[in-house]
């Protein structure tokens, strides 16, 4: 009955801001950022130097910009800036800059991307909701009560980004997280433009519900696929995006329209791992695996014209970014890998077949006779094979003294 005031009293906040976006365009401040940011690498880095990154455009109450350091006074006064979270070599940097670029602060000192989170709930702690969502289920805001608050960080200390009013639906893209004080359990979702941290509820009264797979579902597949059965087979689950199949039967690989990559437990479609890998759609996917090392590698092609090599770990579930692929100036469509060499082939929507070193990205040749987008690649025996979107077919291979390549 005192949902809709202990809600309130426990996630006000006096910060404003507007929504936090992908955006294919920067924001001229991103530059300060990226200035600060190389010199504590020690080189130049520009925006296609990034794994990944976002932006959020707000207004603070005073020149913190919502990142008050130890120590240091502020001046009240409402500040316009951004913050945008940059992710180089792995990690995360979450930055502030005033909109007239005078102010820049790093929030944190750096976070590698893949770091498993703390448990939460944690160990033995007692008082917390036992979270019912998942990263990439859907869920909504309970009907009947106020709305629940999105906020920059998990915690109810964290910068007001917006709201979702009561019937909402959204996305998870990461959590649990959890707020030891309170005892609260954040989700950060995305609905309506925005993306943010939303508190799942609290004292036994949850706040939002699920609507897609989540946590603890029973599995939708327990039986193997034979002749038996085979009349029997029905559709259990619609993965979104693009989809390959794992390492073993047991997992998925899934690019989302999103940029995130995801490992899902191919019988109880629960999230294992989940990477943001591009600021546009994952546009492609390749699965190679190093006979010897048993190294398993993923490899990804965005809209963003990037491509980028993962190592995955299927018993830590982490996806690590390995090399970036830069070169290509259109979607990259189809990608292939022969692990036997240690080579990757990628087709592009620029009419433009390259070849890639696996373990590091270095470019190794870049093959122009399409006239079209490519949408597929291929390794055989004695060569590539690659076609365009006509249709056109051409193989690439090395000249013998037995004849010329044409």
């Amino acid at each position: 009955m005192f949902k809709s005031f202990a809600r309130w009293f426990i996630l006000f906040s006096l910060i404003f801001s507007t929504s936090l976006a992908l955006a294919q365009t920067a924001p001229q401040q991103i530059a300060a950022a990226l200035n600060d940011l190389s010199g504590r690498v020690g080189r130049s880095i520009n925006i296609t130097d990034l794994d990944a990154w976002s932006f959020n455009q707000a207004v603070y109450p005073d020149t913190s910009l919502g990142c008050p350091q130890p120590g240091v006074a502020y001046a009240q006064v409402t500040t316009s800036g951004f913050q945008f979270l940059i992710t180089y070599a792995g990690t995360q940097y979450d930055y502030r800059v005033s909109a007239d670029q005078t102010i820049v602060v790093l929030c944190n000192a750096g976070v590698i991307v893949g770091t498993p989170a703390p448990a939460c709930p944690p160990p033995n702690e007692t008082g917390y909701l036992v979270p019912r969502l998942s990263i990439g289920a859907q869920g909504r805001v309970e009907d009947g009560g106020l709305p629940n608050l999105l906020r920059d960080l998990p915690g109810s200390s964290g910068g007001l980004l917006g709201q979702l009013e009561p019937g909402t639906e959204f996305i998870v893209v990461d959590g649990p997280r959890c707020s030891l004080l309170d005892k609260i359990v954040w989700w950060q979702v995305t609905a309506n433009g925005l993306t943010g941290w939303t508190a799942e509820g609290r004292d036994g009264d949850y706040w939002i519900e699920p609507l897609g797979p989540s946590v603890g579902i029973e599995p939708v597949q327990s039986a193997v696929i034979t002749l038996s059965n085979a009349n029997t087979v029905t559709q259990l689950f619609t993965p979104p995006g693009i989809n390959l199949l794992g390492p073993d039967e047991n997992t998925l690989i899934v690019g989302e329209a999103s940029g995130i990559i995801s490992l899902f437990d191919f019988r109880t479609i629960a999230t294992r791992a989940q990477v943001q890998a591009h600021t546009g759609a994952v546009s492609s996917l390749a699965l190679g695996r190093n006979l010897q090392t048993r190294a398993i590698y993923v490899v990804s092609g965005g809209s963003d014209a990037l491509g980028k090599v993962w190592a995955l770990d299927t018993t830590a579930n982490t996806f690590t970014v390995l090399a970036q692929l830069t070169g290509h100036s259109g979607p990259i469509n189809a990608i292939s890998i022969n692990s036997t060499t240690e080579l990757i082939v990628t087709g592009s929507a620029d009419n433009t077949v390259r070849v890639w070193r696996l373990l590091d990205g270095a470019p190794l040749a870049n093959l122009a006779g399409h006239t079209a987008a490519v949408v597929s690649v291929e390794f055989g025996t004695g060569g590539i094979l690659s076609r365009d979107e006509t249709g056109r077919t051409i193989i690439w291979g090395l000249a013998t003294s037995g004849g010329a390549a044409g």
